[in-house]
């Protein structure tokens, strides 16, 4: 998956981000409150949490991307030094992609809440994951996906709009699939105890 993200087009992207958003529709779209903020354990986050996580780290680009989008960025000077994008893009697309090996830490601004998460999330996410492929579509313009932006939440890692978009999807899918697992978690058929089992 990594090889394919690193190089994938927005042909490619775009129908990965709407297969995205069936996934969440069809595994947690009817799911009770209660379920979607079953811990497998204090320390793991929620299937609710996943979502919530996914939603915060998505939206934080709308506003950068609507101004690329718009013609109205103007590059920072972090945003001009060369090589810099080029290198950065593809390791953030390894880091994030599922079965990467690189272990990578949830900046505190990206952490999904703590408190109990509301059964609409997954709508919620639907209609975030909408707008971005509504932003992908727009970005159609080569000059858009190469323009070079800076992260919203570490201010000297730069990368390109396109290697933008490939992470982000790859960043989705680790934590769909760290959903899912706590899904089949919480449905696993519970263990007879040793004195039960007795």
């Amino acid at each position: 998956m990594e090889d394919d993200l690193r190089h994938a087009t927005l042909d490619l992207l775009v129908p990965l981000a709407e297969a995205t958003a069936k996934e969440v529709h069809d595994l947690f779209g009817t799911l009770s409150a209660a379920d979607l903020n079953w811990k497998p354990s204090p320390d793991e986050w929620s299937v609710g949490q996943c979502l919530d996580h996914l939603i915060i780290s998505t939206r934080i680009y709308f506003p950068i991307l609507d101004q690329v989008i718009a013609g109205q960025h103007r590059p920072t000077f972090i945003e001009r030094i060369p090589v810099l994008p080029d290198k950065l893009g593809p390791i953030l697309i390894k880091a994030l992609t599922p079965g990467s090996a690189t272990a990578t830490k949830t900046s505190a601004a990206l952490e999904p809440s703590a408190s109990a998460i509301a059964p609409k999330i997954a709508l919620t996410f639907l209609r975030i994951q909408a707008q971005l492929i509504a932003l992908m579509q727009g970005s159609a313009d080569p000059r858009v996906q190469r323009t070079v932006i800076t992260s919203p939440i570490m201010p000297l890692i730069t990368y390109r709009v396109i290697d933008m978009y490939r992470f982000t999807l790859a960043h989705q899918q680790l934590h769909v699939i760290q959903a899912q697992r706590v899904l089949e978690q919480l449905r696993a058929p519970a263990q007879p105890t040793e004195s039960a089992a007795a």
